[in-house]
């Protein structure tokens, strides 16, 4: 089954080492693996099965907004679940937020929802969840073909918050992994940043996704290109128009261990670096292979870099179908 990844159009969120390593962690295979083409993450989410992300694919930040910073924090303990009210249940390290139907996010058209937002006590405290992969009616209906969701979460209270992206889905068997041959995978790419001292400076910049994986060799290796970048406008609390971005983003070669892999570099090349007057040498992806036979990939960008001499944080995703 060949999987497609588009964009989807969210309206507001107030987000060369070769073989395979035969030791397997808690880390390295997840709770649900793939038996066959229909094993699809909407199935099993419809079902009410608890999709859990790895530490491979998820990451976070913190906001003070307080201070006005963010700052890195660990990768979280993530899962969704569709709850018995006709909504979702997001588990953020331990902290449950149910989303009722009533909290769905409807779209302008009246009909598309990606996801859930909302306000429990009052003031600044936001709960919401949003789908990077598809719309929230297709995946609570199960008919959402992918074998893995993207997934953008945050839960502000007190003064703090907590946002994110986490990959979840049906992962590829780590014995089918090596034997497979090699795959290119294409899809979208996107990471949301800003400046470490000054939230309220937020960019994103999303891509078209390629990645080459060489089961054989155990590694994996892509770029992001095509890229459109966007600002965050306090004025009216919106996204700007988004623009062209000159350059590409490199992702590094990183190893396969089990049916993911962790470390890879990301950086800009020089046409990218000029356009952001900064660098992103510092930034990091992980992910993993979901489907029977590695048919989707997908994971996490963790971005550290400068810019004019002020620190740049962020985080993102990646998700393909193999060609």
């Amino acid at each position: 089954m060949d999987t497609k990844f588009t964009l989807v159009a969210i309206a507001a969120i107030p987000l060369v080492l070769t073989g395979c390593n035969k030791t397997l962690t808690a880390m390295d295979i997840g709770d649900l693996l793939a038996a066959d083409a229909t094993d699809t993450a909407a199935k099993h989410f419809n079902a009410g099965t608890s999709l859990k992300a790895s530490k491979k694919t998820t990451v976070t930040k913190t906001l003070d907004y307080t201070k006005n910073t963010i700052a890195k924090a660990p990768a979280a303990d993530f899962s969704v679940t569709k709850n018995k009210t006709g909504g979702v249940d997001m588990n953020v390290n331990g902290e449950v937020v149910s989303f009722a139907a009533a909290d769905k996010f409807i779209e302008p058209d009246g009909t598309t929802s990606f996801g859930y937002e909302k306000n429990p006590n009052g003031g600044g405290d936001y709960k919401g969840l949003f789908s990077w992969s598809g719309s929230i009616n297709d995946l609570e209906a199960g008919t959402d073909t992918n074998f893995l969701q993207v997934w953008n979460y945050y839960s502000d209270t007190d003064g703090m918050g907590t946002r994110g992206f986490a990959v979840v889905g049906a992962e590829t068997k780590p014995d089918t992994i090596k034997a497979l041959p090699n795959a290119t995978y294409t899809g979208y790419a996107l990471a949301e940043t800003a400046l470490a001292n000054d939230r309220k400076t937020r960019t994103r910049v999303r891509g078209d996704l390629a990645l080459n994986a060489d089961f054989a060799a155990g590694n994996v290796n892509g770029t992001i290109s095509n890229l459109m970048s966007e600002v965050r406008n306090g004025a009216n609390n919106g996204w700007d128009p988004r623009t062209p971005q000159n350059g590409q983003i490199a992702m590094g070669t990183s190893s396969i261990n089990a049916n993911g892999f962790t470390g890879g570099t990301v950086s800009g090349d020089a046409a990218f670096n000029t356009a952001i007057d900064g660098d992103i040498a510092g930034s990091t992806y992980s992910g993993r292979f979901y489907g029977p036979n590695a048919e989707d990939v997908g994971g996490v960008l963790d971005i550290t870099g400068t810019s004019d001499g002020d620190v740049i944080l962020g985080n993102g995703f990646f998700a393909g179908g193999k060609n």
